[in-house]
């Protein structure tokens, strides 16, 4: 009959902080932050691992200690005297600090006479118990009086004497201390491997994202305004290297791009002013012929004729003021 009140576990909860950690960050937070979340759960892992196959070990071997004990006990005569603290026989045998306790009771249940600490009823607590039929013969203390003046010889059930059980047990309070030592040894270990796990990572997530933190801040000196502003590449190798250099190719291109277009538009600028000039210098050289021309049809309006002493010379006179217009005209056109 066995009888286990051993008891262990673990709870494992996660924080909201972790999870606002994960979901705004830089990115090495995060790398981090996800790094020491795997380290967490799998040391959590080997911790319950490591507890409950220790636990298993520790009760195994609790086990055949106490079968070994109380078939050492069953196979030769012993003797239980009142007032015993420790139960007969264990010297040596017990090099784990765990404690064997003995009973012998009558066929009736009634506790007779016990040695080594008092065990629960029923195995309860963090007891391992064993019954064996055994035969017993009680005997009197000389000069002692009372409840406690008998002793008693116990033997198996092939010798003669009285039936009875002898009830062995085995306090396990040592096999929980300490898989509870072992299972705070390892939380302990496993924050620190995980604070150091997320220590190293955020350090090499910088270091492995430098060139990408370069590639950012070019973008975005670009983005201020200044064209020509390259992404360094002393340090850029692999695919980021690659990166870079197709990156800093087309930021020539546009800067050279935008430089075209902005000499083009300084050009046309110029363009536009001296057509104006032009416009404006052809527009003034023209009124002087054409207020000639607008004079004489004045004249002519209000003479009711040419009222002239020499008709062929203001027809002359007309037709220079009209190629003077034409060639005006024709400047203008060609510029």
């Amino acid at each position: 009959m066995r009888h286990d009140g051993f008891r262990g576990g673990q709870d494992g909860r996660g924080g909201r902080g972790t999870v606002r950690l994960l979901a705004s960050g830089s990115l090495p937070v995060r790398l981090a932050a996800v790094a020491a979340c795997l380290v967490a759960a799998g040391a959590g892992a080997i911790t319950v691992a490591s507890h409950l196959v220790t636990r298993s070990y520790l009760m195994q071997r609790a086990e055949q200690q106490l079968s070994s004990y109380t078939g050492l006990l069953t196979s030769r005569p012993f003797s239980v005297f009142p007032g015993s603290r420790t139960a007969p026989g264990t010297s040596g045998l017990d090099g784990t600090g765990q404690a064997f306790s003995i009973e012998v009771r009558a066929s009736g249940g009634l506790v007779l006479i016990n040695a080594g600490p008092a065990v629960p009823p029923a195995g309860g607590g963090s007891w391992l118990t064993i019954a064996e039929p055994i035969h017993y013969q009680a005997h009197h203390i000389p000069f002692v009086y009372g409840a406690e003046d008998n002793s008693f010889s116990v033997t198996g059930t092939t010798s003669p004497g009285l039936a009875g059980t002898l009830r062995v047990g085995l306090d396990l309070a040592s096999i929980g201390q300490a898989v509870d030592r072992l299972t705070i040894i390892c939380l302990v270990v496993s924050g620190i491997a995980a604070l150091l796990v997320a220590g190293a990572a955020a350090a090499v997530t910088r270091v492995l994202l430098r060139p990408v933190t370069r590639i950012a801040q070019t973008a975005d000196a670009v983005a201020a305004g200044d064209l020509s502003a390259r992404i360094p590449l002393r340090r850029a190798h692999g695919d980021i290297g690659r990166l870079a250099r197709s990156l800093n190719r087309t930021l020539s291109q546009a800067e050279h791009a935008l430089s075209a277009a902005a000499r083009a538009e300084a050009a046309a600028r110029d363009s536009s002013e001296r057509m104006r000039r032009a416009v404006a210098g052809t527009a003034s050289n023209l009124r002087k012929p054409v207020s000639v021309l607008a004079g004489l049809a004045q004249y002519y309006r209000e003479r009711g004729g040419t009222g002239h002493d020499d008709p062929d010379g203001l027809m002359w006179q007309v037709s220079q003021q009209a190629s003077r217009m034409e060639l005006l005209v024709d400047d203008l056109r060609l510029r």
